[in-house]
């Protein structure tokens, strides 16, 4: 079985599957810096998005809708 395992500084996280790191609630919001295998797994390394997430058209979302 493929073995998924998620790297964040000094912490590590195991998954059997995609569906099982899909649907993993982190602590965090991280992206995934980048992507390796090593002796067969997939191998993720993450790091913590330090800035606001911007929408297609390259704006800050608004969060002050009046929702």
């Amino acid at each position: 079985m493929l073995l998924i395992i998620c790297r964040f500084e000094d912490q590590e996280w195991n998954f059997n599957d995609g569906k099982e790191f899909a649907e993993h609630s982190f602590d965090k919001c991280l992206l995934i810096d980048s992507l390796t295998i090593e002796d067969g797994k997939v191998v993720l390394t993450l790091s913590e998005l330090t800035q606001q997430p911007m929408n297609w058209t390259g704006k800050e979302p608004n969060l002050f809708d009046g929702v």
